[in-house]
Formats: structure tokens, C-alpha cells, sequence
């Protein structure tokens, strides 16, 4: 009996035993097993990248791309609209035509035989005179100009020399207008006084005997003029020995401001420039389609400028014309 109850002790500690192990085996493996599923949850947490980064490539790469809607119907560029063709460049005509000479008679004073002229008269006392009776009516004095003086000194010269007192030589038919050609005197007006005798000792006594003639004294007072040359000489004439004044009255063609001629020019230039670029929009207007509609609205662009620039240069120049032709009317008139 206690043989037994030994044995069945030691087979109650062997089955204890073995109920433990399994016990400890079971809750090892359980633990163990928790220490994987929380091993696999941590390095599932700490590679978060590694699965997302998957994921991001795997949509993308993926992704459809659909491009915008590409229409293939043409465009047709339609042509541009050629300005109407500007009728002919029409100029203010310019009054270029001067006054014709304004030589009076020749005033020939009183002259008489065996008369010893003494004194002297000189050019600048004559012009002197002169302005005083043109300040006495509120005129503008003559300004002394050279080359009508040389022009006044061709004429007493040729005076005396050929023995004549007339505006005109008999030699070579030359006027007041012809002198002042020859010396290089441009002008709008041109007037010319003779005056002979030896009677008179001063230069008012001349000057008075051409206020008392009419068309003497018009060349005098004329508002128009504004230059004048002079000259005076004593000599012999048909063998007695005279006096000669002479005035030559002239107007500058530098009063009036010309029309500028290199914009005449350019505009007759543009003229051609404009008639070639039509002549070319003709030719091709027939034949544009959507290949060369950009060239040849191109070629509209420049003639349309060409349109443009011939307005305004045209406006400009008949504005100068207008001026220059109310100047010499104010000259002339």
C-alpha cells in the first residue's frame, strides 16, 4: 500500500509535471506568438514608405493620359482689305510767275548847254532819300542790297557808253530783268528808275523829280519792294555833261519760303512705289488660298502704309504751297 501510494505520488508528480510543461510550452508558444504578431506589426509600421511609394508608382505608371482634342480642320486666313486706290496726287499749283519790270518812262530832267556840274551825289544819299519818303507814309524802308547795285552800275554804264537813256539796250536788249540775271539777284519783284539832267545839285532834287512822275513814284512807295541798289554818275551825254541816277528796286525770292522740292520729289517716288504695289495686288489677288493669304496681306499692309504716308506728305506740301502762294500774293498784290 505504500508502494503504491509512492508510485501513484510519483505518477501524480510525473502527470503534474507533464501538465506543467504543457502549461509553460502553451503560454511560451502563445507569448512567442504575440512577440511575432508584434514584431510583424512593428516593422509593418516603420516600412509604411516602402508599400506607399508601391502603390503611388503602381497608379501613375498606370494612369492614362488623354491629350486635348486636336482639331485638323483648316483655318482659312481670309485676305485683308486693300484701302481704296487714292485718285492722282493733286498739287496746289505754285505762283512762281514774278511781276513783269516795273520801268516807267525814263525820266529825263531839265537839261542845259555849257552847265559845270559841281557837288557830288552819291548812291547812299539817294537811298537815303529815298526811305524818307516811303517813313513819311509808313512804308517799310528799302534795305541796300549789292548786287542791285552792281546791276544799277551795268546800266549807267552801258548808258553812257552807247549814248542812250532808255530801260532797255540797244545793243543787247537787255531789261532791269536781265541785269539782275546777270549779277545773280533772284527775285519775285524787280522795278527799275532812270533819271538824267543837270539841273538838280542834290539827291532830294533827283528823288523830287521822281515823286512828281507817276510811275516813278509807285516804284518809290511800293509796299512789295524791299531791296534796293543805286548809283549815281556825272559824265557826257550827247556832248553835255549830265547826271545819271539809276534805281533798281527788287523783292528777294527768299521772302517767300518755297515749297520744300525733295518732298515734291519724294512724293512723285511714292507715287511709282504705290502704282507697283497695286500692279502686284492685282496679280495675286486672284490666287490666294491658305498658303499664301499671309504674304499677300503683307503686301496689303504696305501699300495701305504707302496710302497713309502719300496723304500726309501730300497735306504737307500743299499746306507750303498755300503759304508760299499767300506770300507772293502779299508781294505782288
Amino acid at each position: 500500500m505504500k508502494r503504491l501510494n509512492r508510485d501513484g505520488s510519483v505518477i501524480f508528480n510525473a502527470l503534474f509535471g507533464v501538465v506543467v510543461l504543457l502549461i509553460v510550452g502553451g503560454a511560451l508558444v502563445m507569448f512567442h506568438s504575440n512577440l511575432a504578431d508584434y514584431y510583424y506589426e512593428v516593422k509593418k509600421d516603420l516600412s509604411p514608405a516602402a508599400v506607399v511609394v508601391q502603390k503611388y508608382i503602381t497608379v501613375t505608371s498606370t494612369k492614362r493620359i488623354v491629350p486635348p482634342a486636336i482639331s485638323t480642320k483648316k483655318q482659312v486666313a481670309k485676305p485683308k482689305t486693300v484701302a481704296p486706290a487714292p485718285a492722282p496726287t493733286t498739287f496746289v499749283p505754285i505762283q512762281i510767275q514774278v511781276a513783269e519790270p516795273a520801268t516807267p518812262p525814263p525820266l529825263k530832267l531839265q537839261v542845259k548847254e555849257s552847265v559845270v556840274l559841281s557837288g557830288n551825289i552819291t548812291a547812299e544819299q539817294i537811298v537815303a532819300a529815298t526811305n524818307r519818303q516811303r517813313a513819311e507814309r509808313g512804308l517799310t524802308p528799302l534795305r541796300a542790297n549789292a548786287l542791285l547795285a552792281s546791276a544799277a552800275v551795268l546800266k549807267v554804264e552801258d548808258m553812257f557808253l552807247l549814248q542812250y537813256f532808255a530801260h532797255e539796250s540797244p545793243r543787247t536788249g537787255e531789261g532791269a530783268a536781265d541785269l539782275a540775271g546777270r549779277v545773280g539777284y533772284k527775285y519775285i519783284l524787280i522795278g527799275e528808275n532812270l533819271a538824267l539832267g543837270n539841273t538838280f545839285e542834290t539827291a532830294e532834287d533827283i528823288v523830287t523829280g521822281w515823286m512828281n512822275s507817276p510811275g516813278h513814284r509807285a516804284n518809290i512807295l511800293k509796299s512789295g519792294y524791299q531791296e534796293i541798289g543805286v548809283v549815281s554818275k556825272k559824265a557826257v551825254y550827247e556832248g553835255t555833261e549830265v547826271w545819271m541816277a539809276v534805281q533798281e528796286f527788287g523783292t528777294p525770292q527768299s521772302a517767300c519760303i518755297a515749297p520744300d522740292a525733295n518732298l515734291k520729289k519724294s512724293l512723285a517716288d511714292l507715287d511709282d512705289r504705290m502704282d507697283g504695289v497695286s500692279d502686284e495686288l492685282a496679280a495675286r489677288k486672284a490666287e490666294v488660298d491658305q498658303d499664301n493669304v499671309s504674304a499677300y496681306n503683307a503686301l496689303v499692309d504696305t501699300f495701305n502704309q504707302l496710302v497713309e504716308e502719300q496723304k500726309r506728305d501730300a497735306a504737307k506740301y500743299n499746306d507750303e504751297v498755300r503759304e508760299y502762294n499767300g506770300c507772293l500774293a502779299g508781294i505782288t498784290g
